[in-house]
């Protein structure tokens, strides 16, 4: 799961990022942690999360990208025949059906 901290709002500044996460939906008031799992969190070149890939994990019917942005590394799902070179940039844009939200003092999910 990528993990993200913010405040509640409709869009969510990354935690050392100069980028944000449109949640696309209304949120409660006060901090959390906004997760997303690898398959939520899908290329493409308009996307608003920007990161270098570091590893293309080949695993039969899937890959898995990681890569580092300015607030951490994030880790996507796709297609077998989505390679990635190391050291290539990429954008990544996240689904907003694939959120959650998570309470930072209790790691409960609240959304």
């Amino acid at each position: 799961m990528n993990l993200f901290e913010g405040p509640g709002a409709r869009r969510v500044p990354t935690q050392d990022c100069e980028d944000s996460i449109a949640l696309g939906r209304s949120v409660p008031d006060g901090a959390y942690v906004l997760g997303v799992r690898p398959e939520f969190l899908r290329r493409d070149e308009r996307g608003p999360l920007r990161a270098r890939i570091v590893l293309d994990a080949f695993h039969g019917a899937c890959r898995y990208l990681h890569a580092d942005a300015a607030c951490g590394r994030v880790v996507a799902r796709v297609g077998a025949e989505h390679s990635s070179a190391a050291g290539e940039e990429a954008r990544f844009a996240v689904e907003a059906a694939g959120l959650r939200l998570f309470d930072p003092a209790s790691s409960r999910r609240i959304a």
